[in-house]
């Protein structure tokens, strides 16, 4: 009955281990299938002057060209021709401009709403320094624009946290288009097809000096959660004030920014890339991949890097990966720990029949019929406790697999996404915090309850054939002899 028991209970313990670690990695499976992860080939931050050099051409325009070999989009082709990779997102980063827009408020709004209720409504003035108002409503009224090429493939967009719902996305060799959120649209009745305009202004005097900046929109998106903000938070660092464009937008604000602060404007010999993210069909390809494109001379490598960008998967498949690795886990220490228990019980169990394997021995039956036979009567308590386990296994693997998920699975009401800010920058950055809720399917497949069942024989056998021989190798007067 002992062994009847414990052979039961590993027996449960092992059908319902086997089936959670199973179907959690068909889960992991499917999320790595369902996921997009790629790698960034970023430019370190070194000297201009290191990298560039700087002549004038004969449009008088200033003119940069790289001293070294610098991520072109001939690059970019070629890295998206290797067999794997699927897409590439390359920006040119973000410009901070003016719209006039009832934007979703933030820190500034704030300010500007107490300035106002001290001041007055009095219109603001173009020196606005004097009073703050013309500084307040600038930036609480200002919008990032995002210049990118295609902004499919903006990790944004990649990881869920935005949804395109309305129109088409940013393509590339696109010129004053704009992508917003339904948000930002509903706030001021615009929709497709509807322009917004932006001019560069003065941080601090709030003074707008450029010429108009407008784009039109082509598409409408969706912020898929709730941001988390501060009242330090600025209106132009929330998702839903964010206008995706084309990249030509950062070289407008640069040249708009030197024209009113004197200077001259700097033009590329050809478009350069800062870094791009390129993604990759299957994570189990990533680190392939990435050896291929360091081994190609596409830039010079002492100026760049090559960093995995799979954050979200791995927050997506890691708490269910973590549930394949427990589960096997469980099934490896109930096989040992079973064995070891088996060995001292069956060695109890042995010692206890010593005078009917003495007499055996000494009317000829062999050792190893003796020992045939106790393995015989044990592998048939095995069936007997694997039948039991069998019957039992399904709620029990459901119960276990239920409070695993609830144990490294998400947090009720976690936020499934962070947004952060760059210290000294504009730039955004949105994580992954968490995956979707865990919820498996339990089944045991004929092939785990084939699997435990040889597993339990294997552990009977070798525990009674080792505690077997401690007495089958005596000779039948050493056996009898002993009280």
């Amino acid at each position: 009955m002992i062994l009847l028991l414990i052979l039961t209970a590993m027996s449960l313990l092992m059908l319902a281990g086997l089936s959670i670690r199973a179907r959690a990695q068909e889960a992991a499976g499917d999320v790595r299938k369902s996921m997009t992860t790629g790698f960034a080939v970023e430019g370190l931050p070194v000297a201009g002057e290191k990298v560039f050099a700087l002549y004038t051409n004969d449009k008088g325009e200033l003119v940069r060209r790289p001293k070294v070999k610098l991520l072109t989009k001939d690059g970019v082709d070629r890295v998206l021709a290797l067999d794997g990779v699927k897409g590439c997102f390359g920006g040119e980063g973000t410009e901070t401009l003016y719209t006039g827009l009832n934007v979703v408020p933030g820190g500034y709004s704030q300010g500007w709403e107490q300035r106002l209720a001290q001041e007055g409504e009095a219109e603001p003035q173009a020196d606005g320094i004097e009073n703050g108002l013309l500084s307040d409503e600038s930036n609480a009224k200002s919008n990032n624009f995002l210049g990118v090429d295609d902004s499919e493939w903006h990790p944004f967009f990649m990881n869920g946290a935005l949804e395109l719902v309305s129109g088409r996305h940013i393509r590339s060799g696109d010129r004053r288009e704009a992508v917003i959120s339904d948000e930002l649209a509903e706030r001021n009745g615009l929709s497709l097809g509807d322009t917004v305009t932006g001019r560069q202004f003065d941080f601090v005097t709030g003074e707008r000096y450029s010429s108009p900046y407008e784009v039109e929109i082509v598409g409408l998106f969706h912020v898929n959660f709730e941001q988390d903000m501060s009242r330090w938070t600025a209106e132009p660092d929330i998702l839903a004030n964010c206008i995706f464009t084309d990249p030509g937008v950062r070289r407008w604000g640069m040249a708009e920014y030197k024209k009113h602060y004197g200077g001259q404007p700097v033009v590329d010999e050809e478009p350069l890339y800062n870094g791009a993210v390129f993604y990759v069909e299957d994570p189990a390809q990533l680190e392939s991949v990435m050896e291929q494109v360091q081994a190609m001379d596409i830039v010079d490598w002492d100026y760049f890097t090559v960093e995995r960008k799979d954050d979200d998967y791995q927050t997506s498949a890691g708490p269910i990966q973590t549930m394949a690795d427990l589960s096997g886990g469980l099934v490896f220490i109930v096989g040992f720990g079973c064995l070891a228990i088996l060995s001292i019980l069956s060695a109890m169990w042995i010692r206890g029949r010593r005078h009917e394997i003495g007499i055996l021995l000494s009317v000829g039956v062999t050792a190893k019929m003796i020992r045939l036979q106790l393995l015989l009567e044990c592998a048939l308590v095995a069936l007997a406790a694997f039948l039991i386990a069998g019957l039992a296994a399904g709620p029990l693997t459901a119960a276990l697999g239920n409070a695993a998920a609830r144990a490294v699975g998400p947090s009720g009401g976690a936020q499934p996404f962070s947004v952060s800010i760059e210290p000294g920058t504009s730039k955004i950055q949105v994580f992954k915090t968490a995956g979707e809720p865990i919820a498996l399917s339990y089944g045991i497949a004929p092939g785990e309850f084939l699997a435990v069942f040889l597993i339990l024989l294997g552990i009977v056998g070798v525990a009674v054939l080792l505690s077997s021989r401690l007495v089958t190798r005596l000779k039948p007067r050493e056996i009898l002899g002993r009280r």
